[in-house]
């Protein structure tokens, strides 16, 4: 049972909860001071810090590891390197069921867990790139759906519930703005994928995704606008909106892009170098707010970065598909003088008919001028 009392020390009274039973006196334990608390939440916060290096880490694995994952593809197939990736996902994850330290995990879920993430994302792709053609983008967005559950931990998703919470909301109402976000974003992918599929919008896909970006991009310039929960529900949908359309049509464009046949070495190269803005971008948006004290300045530099990219794609498409158009209207003409049939007067002649030519009238009895000549 929980009594109050009061113990009076140096003059004065000090609070105290006391706990108290049948068969022993009252216990008190004075309640945690400001340092208690503050030393309580820094070693929490170093803790939950120590799991998300996990994360990162395999995510490094995996995006690293993206190139041998193209030379093992591009060798044996992509069949035997899809079972070999699932095969290291699953070691790690029953590895890591038996870690008991961090190091463990990083080993476990971070190494060998990204490892076999990295062999078993590319195959995966080129197997659709082999298999579909007119559906093609239908399929990359229902084969995308389900990544929304493992998160990518770009700097205005990791600081989405922080921001919330600065923002005078409570804990629980701050994370549930990721899983709007992950719900909204798990069936968007699918939506536009068959939007991309559609008539109108595969031959011009490179501009579907420029628009894309530059869609999630407006979306974190605006999202200092909100004040409130709902604003913020609003931002997280919106967000969930973007990224899933990005992500959805992002190798299909790569595909678009480079064919099928050189599609495996493409992806390798586009994760490699994707690894260290993924990696760099949260610890330098953090810096950020370290040094202005505020989260909305790391969303306007987020979405300034993300919307000249944008820009930045739209042109480079732009120039793209007017080259591409010049080049088929080269070869199309090409075609047709190559198809035309040869007139009679470039054949070669007879060398005893050199000097003869005859010229035969289509109509017989018809005027001089259309009777038979000789030259």
């Amino acid at each position: 049972m929980l009594t109050a009392c009061k113990h009076s020390k140096g003059g004065g009274s000090i609070s105290r909860f006391c706990s108290s039973t049948r068969s022993s006196e009252p216990s008190c334990k004075e309640p945690a001071t400001k340092e208690q608390r503050a030393e309580r939440q820094r070693k929490t916060y170093k803790y939950v810090s120590r799991i998300q290096c996990v994360k990162i880490h395999l995510l490094w694995s995996w995006m690293s590891s993206s190139p041998i994952s193209s030379i093992l593809v591009n060798k044996y197939g992509s069949r035997p390197v899809v079972m070999l990736g699932g095969l290291l996902c699953c070691v790690g994850l029953v590895a890591a069921s038996f870690s008991t330290s961090v190091i463990e995990l990083y080993v476990t879920v971070g190494f060998i867990g990204g490892l076999g993430l990295a062999f078993n994302l590319q195959p995966a792709l080129t197997i659709i790139g082999k298999y579909f053609y007119k559906k093609r983008p239908m399929a990359n967005g229902l084969a995308m759906a389900g990544s929304p559950v493992f998160l990518r931990f770009f700097a205005p998703v990791i600081f989405l519930a922080p921001y919330a919470k600065d923002k005078g909301i409570d804990e629980y109402s701050a994370a549930f703005l990721l899983s709007v976000m992950a719900f909204v974003d798990m069936f968007a992918r699918p939506a536009v994928g068959f939007i991309a599929n559609t008539k109108l919008v595969r031959p011009r896909i490179q501009y579907f995704f420029s628009f894309a970006i530059m869609f999630t991009g407006v979306c974190h310039l605006l999202c200092p606008l909100a004040e409130d929960y709902i604003s913020l529900v609003f931002y997280a949908i919106f967000f969930g909106l973007g990224f899933g359309s990005v992500s959805s049509i992002l190798f299909e464009s790569l595909m678009d892009l480079v064919g099928a046949q050189r599609f495996s070495s493409a992806v390798g190269l586009v994760t490699i170098v994707e690894c260290c803005p993924v990696l760099l971008g949260p610890p330098l948006a953090g810096k950020l707010v370290d040094e202005t004290g505020e989260y909305k300045y790391m969303y306007i530099a987020c979405g300034a970065v993300v919307f000249l990219a944008s820009v930045w794609l739209l042109i480079g498409n732009t120039i793209n598909y007017r080259l591409l158009a010049k080049e088929k209207k080269l070869e199309k003409a090409k075609e047709e003088t190559n198809n035309k049939p040869e007139s009679r007067e470039s054949e070669p002649l007879n060398a005893s008919k050199q000097c003869d030519v005859e010229v035969k009238s289509t109509r017989p009895g018809s005027n001089p001028s259309e009777r038979e000549t000789n030259i």
